[in-house]
């Protein structure tokens, strides 16, 4: 049985209990200003997260399209390279007739004054001939 002790006792109890679990109503709105706050950062942190995400994928696909260029530039540069070098082969090639025409042609334009020559020499004997002949 509960006697009258017991009821006081426990009034105080409860009394105690409410004084001490209450929240006056300022810190309920001070926490429900934070909570807002923390809300509104939360959309605020989702929002950058989102465009930093959107960021990141415009740069990744940069990279894979500078990354691309950059091997089709590097085939392009090998491809260069290669056809510099058969280039290089034909004008050693080129410059090998060349000198050997140059040779053929001084040897050439040797005979040919020597043939020449030979030709005066002949032409003033016939003159000559001639000219005995006549007389």
């Amino acid at each position: 049985m509960i006697t009258n002790q017991s009821k006081k006792h426990l009034a105080y109890l409860g009394i105690l209990l409410l004084a001490t679990s209450c929240v006056t109503q300022q810190k309920y709105d001070e926490l429900a200003t934070e909570k807002v706050k923390a809300d509104h950062m939360g959309q605020q942190y989702q929002a950058d997260l989102l465009a930093t995400q959107a960021e990141l994928d415009e740069l990744k696909k940069n990279y894979d399209q500078s990354e691309q260029q950059r091997k089709e530039a590097e085939a392009g540069l090998a491809a260069s390279q290669e056809n510099a070098n058969q280039l290089e082969i034909e004008l050693e090639e080129l410059n090998t007739i060349y000198t050997n025409l140059l040779n053929n042609s001084g040897r050439l334009n040797r005979d040919l004054e020597a043939k020449q020559q030979r030709l005066e020499n002949l032409s003033q004997e016939l003159d000559d001939k001639r000219q005995e002949n006549e007389a």
